[in-house]
This record gives structure tokens, C-alpha cells and sequence, in this order.
């Protein structure tokens, strides 16, 4: 019986460990480094690599030996020249902190821009060019003398007043009326001479404008008229009513001064049909303007003078 542990041990030795066996040495962190200390456990027959020699790092809280760290310098090609400044690149020297501007050289012509004012609006409440307020407005409302010639020789000349009164709805829409009176003396018609006679007028109309420039303007109407004469002498007497269109323009070549002119084209079979009307008006402030004016019709000659009040 004592030989068998001794057989079992012969069988087994060649299974062994050889003593030439190396223990892979663990690494454990030193004071300088990593030591090569044999750690306490794992066996191999591999040794380790002989090449494997970390540098040794520096402990916690001490210096690192020269150049632990850092990068070569770059290299630069000695064909590519460095960056230049602002003095040589023909920029003059840079300057820093807040730029200082001053005023504009004296050739460059500069002067500051002058209000021009409000802007232009559509139609005859607009500025002139001449910054001069407009007269092509459309609220107004007109009152003067009127001499009134009829073309029968047989009637005088009538004197009278005459009215009127335009108002803009909205743009560009605008209403107006008026109204004549007059009265005169009957002329060499026999029976007639030193006769009275009372002459009246009553029109209204709706017109549209279109501005073409700022002080010219284009406008057409559409109205009715109702003329009157009553006179001694029943054979002159006479009253008409008619519709009629007037197309004309408004035009203001300067700032005080305004020029109208129009044609009036009825149905009337007694009195004007057709009329050529031309009038001019001058500003005497900025809404008070002081007007003369003449109708030429068919039937009769008009000429008139009076005041104007814009709004």
C-alpha cells in the first residue's frame, strides 16, 4: 500500500510545471513609474514582450521631466511667406479701439438733405412741385359779379351775382351747383326799350377727375341746367331746361396762378347748347384766391369776377 501514492506521483510529476517556468510580473504604479514586482497570482509560459518599457510618468503633484508632453513645432516651408500687416499690404497701419469719423471732405459736395415736405397725395390736395400749396382742389366755394349779354340785340346786357359750390366725396368723385341772377333793360326791340327783365341760372353736376401731373388736371362732368327770363315783353321770355357734359382741364403753372378751361355741350333749344368757358385765378393766400373768367356761347356772353375759398 505505500507504493501506490508513490506510483501516482510518477504518473503525474511529468505533468508538472517545469522550474524554468516564468511568472508574468504584474505592474503595480511606484513612486517613478511602474514597478516590474512579480504580482501574487497568474502563470503562463509566455514571457512578456522585451520591448515593453513604458516611460515612467511622473508621480502625482511633481514635475515632468523637459519636453513630457508637448508637440514638435510644425515645420514651415521657407517658399511660403508669413502673413503681412496692414502696413504692408498698402492698408496703412492697423488701428484698434473705436473708430473716429469725422466730416466729409469739402470737394465731395455734400450738403444735408432739406424736408420735402408731405407726401403727394392722389388728386388736388396734393403739393406742387415748388413745395407751394396746391389751388387744383376740389372743395371750394366761389362767389361774385357777373355780366350777362345775350346775343339778341334786343335785350341789354344783364348785371347780377353769380354763386357756386364744389365739394369732393372722395377721391376722385366730386359734386358742384351754382347759380346766376341778374337783371336788365330791354334794348331797341320796339314797345320793348327801357323794359325790364330778370335773368336766372341754375345748374348741377357730378364730375370725376384724373390728375395727370401734379398740377394738371383732367376732369369731365355730367349735369343738368335750368335757365330762366322773365321780361316785360312776354315774346322774350322764356324757360329751358337741358343736360349737358363738360370735359376740361385744371392746370397750375405756377404756384399762385391757376388756369381752367372747358366746353359744355346740351340739349337746350332756347338758350346755350354750346359754350367755350376760360377762367384764371390767382392765390392771394393759401386758400383765398381772386378769379376772372368769360363763357362763350351760342346764345349769350358771360364775363365774371369774384373771390374763391378753398378747403
Amino acid at each position: 500500500m505505500k507504493t501506490l501514492p508513490l506510483f501516482l506521483a510518477a504518473l503525474i510529476f511529468p505533468f508538472a510545471a517545469p522550474a524554468s517556468a516564468q511568472r508574468i510580473p504584474d505592474f503595480v504604479p511606484s513612486s517613478q513609474g511602474f514597478s516590474s514586482a512579480p504580482a501574487t497570482s497568474g502563470y503562463t509560459a509566455v514571457p512578456p514582450p522585451a520591448a515593453f518599457n513604458p516611460a515612467p510618468m511622473p508621480a502625482y503633484g511633481g514635475v515632468p521631466p523637459a519636453g513630457y508632453g508637448t508637440m514638435p513645432p510644425p515645420t514651415i516651408s521657407p517658399t511660403v511667406p508669413p502673413p503681412g500687416t496692414g502696413a504692408d499690404m498698402m492698408y496703412g497701419a492697423p488701428a484698434y479701439g473705436a473708430p473716429a469719423y469725422g466730416a466729409p471732405p469739402a470737394d465731395m459736395g455734400y450738403s444735408p438733405m432739406a424736408s420735402q415736405g408731405p407726401a403727394p397725395l392722389l388728386g388736388g390736395n396734393s403739393p406742387t412741385p415748388n413745395n407751394g400749396l396746391s389751388m387744383l382742389r376740389y372743395d371750394y366755394l366761389y362767389g361774385g359779379y357777373q355780366y350777362t349779354k345775350p346775343s339778341s340785340g334786343n335785350l341789354d346786357g344783364s348785371h347780377g351775382l353769380g354763386l357756386g359750390l364744389s365739394v369732393q366725396l372722395f377721391q376722385p368723385f366730386y359734386i358742384k351747383g351754382g347759380a346766376t341772377w341778374g337783371s336788365g333793360d330791354g334794348g331797341g326791340l320796339a314797345g320793348a326799350t327801357g323794359a325790364d327783365y330778370d335773368f336766372a341760372s341754375i345748374s348741377a353736376a357730378g364730375g370725376l377727375y384724373m390728375p395727370i401731373f401734379d398740377n394738371l388736371h383732367f376732369f369731365g362732368e355730367l349735369g343738368m341746367n335750368y335757365t330762366s327770363i322773365d321780361a316785360q315783353n312776354s315774346t322774350l321770355s322764356f324757360n329751358d331746361g337741358s343736360i349737358f357734359v363738360r370735359p376740361g382741364f385744371r392746370f397750375q403753372p405756377i404756384s399762385r396762378l391757376e388756369l381752367q378751361a372747358g366746353v359744355m355741350v346740351g340739349s337746350s333749344d332756347n338758350y346755350d347748347s354750346r359754350m367755350v368757358d376760360l377762367s384764371a385765378y390767382w392765390s392771394l393766400m393759401n386758400q383765398f384766391d381772386v378769379g376772372v373768367g368769360g363763357d362763350f356761347g351760342d346764345e349769350s356772353k358771360a364775363f365774371k369776377l369774384g373771390v374763391r375759398f378753398r378747403w
